[in-house]
Formats: C-alpha cells, sequence, structure tokens
C-alpha cells in the first residue's frame, strides 16, 4: 500500500487543529498560525486554515483585543502599558491594541488593583504597607506619581474596604 500526500486532508487536519486550539479561549492569528507551523503544517497549509477561520468567525483580532482588556481590566488590572505590550506579544498589532484600550484608563485600573492588594496588606504597619502596595504596582506597570498618590488613599482608606 503506498501512502500518497493528500492536500485536502493535510488542510482539513490542520483546521481541525486549529478548531481545537481555538476551542479552549480565543486565539489571535498569529497564536493560531504559530501552532500550526509548530506542529509542521506547510505554510500553505496554514496561510488556508487562517483564512478558513475567518471565513467561520474562528478568528478576529479586534474581538480577540477587546475581550482581553476587558478581562484584564476586570480581573487582573494592569497598565495600559503593559495590557498592549501582552497584546503585541500575542500578534496584535499596534492600532488594533490602541483601539481596544480606549474604553480603559490607568487611574480606573490602578484603583482597582490597590482596592484587591490593600486588602490583604491592611494588617501592615504604614512603612510596609506602602512598600508592599507600590512594588505590587509597579510591577502591574503604573506610573509612579499615580502609585506614591493611590498609596496614601489607601492607607487611609484600608479599614473602610
Amino acid at each position: 500500500m503506498t501512502t500518497s500526500y493528500d492536500p485536502n486532508k493535510t488542510t482539513e487536519r490542520a483546521f481541525l487543529e486549529a478548531i481545537k486550539y481555538i476551542s479552549y479561549r480565543p486565539r489571535t492569528e498569529h497564536e493560531t498560525r504559530t501552532k500550526l507551523l509548530k506542529s509542521n503544517f506547510q505554510s500553505k497549509v496554514v496561510e488556508t486554515t487562517i483564512t478558513r477561520c475567518y471565513e467561520n468567525n474562528l478568528l478576529n483580532d479586534h474581538q480577540f483585543a477587546t475581550l482581553w482588556v476587558e478581562s484584564r481590566s476586570n480581573s487582573n488590572p494592569k497598565s495600559i502599558f503593559l495590557i498592549k505590550r501582552e497584546l503585541m506579544e500575542k500578534g496584535i498589532n499596534r492600532e488594533i491594541s490602541t483601539a481596544a484600550t480606549q474604553s480603559i484608563s490607568d487611574e480606573q485600573n490602578i484603583i482597582k488593583a490597590t482596592h484587591k492588594k490593600s486588602r490583604s496588606i491592611r494588617h501592615l504597619s504604614k512603612d510596609q504597607f506602602n512598600k508592599k502596595l507600590t512594588n505590587h504596582l509597579l510591577r502591574k506597570g503604573f506610573n509612579i506619581h499615580l502609585i506614591q498618590k493611590v498609596t496614601c488613599e489607601a492607607w487611609t482608606n484600608r479599614n473602610n474596604n
């Protein structure tokens, strides 16, 4: 029995792999392309599969970016700069990431991040509280001037949460 290369079967296998990959969570075009290439599909098959994913509304980088920003803003607030960087690491271009982050502000996100962290450190002394909160907010990419402002407010309001 001879095994022959059937491009239709290969394209179908690539498409099924893409569907499986996207089914776990929304993916970007870049993530999907990278996954398929790592699975040793030829470039032409990958491009055909990506096109087919778009035709079936399985890929949408604008929608992905919007969902990512919303998720980050609600569950793990970070600075706009860091959120944009995460999007770019996922293959989202600057124009799309800028558009997606227009609905949020660092002021809103730093307040959420501060409130969340303050609950777990409110028992600490003022110096420890300020140090832990400042370091936490710096890791989240916020501006030091904004951090200093909210840290003072958080210390004053720490027992009201």
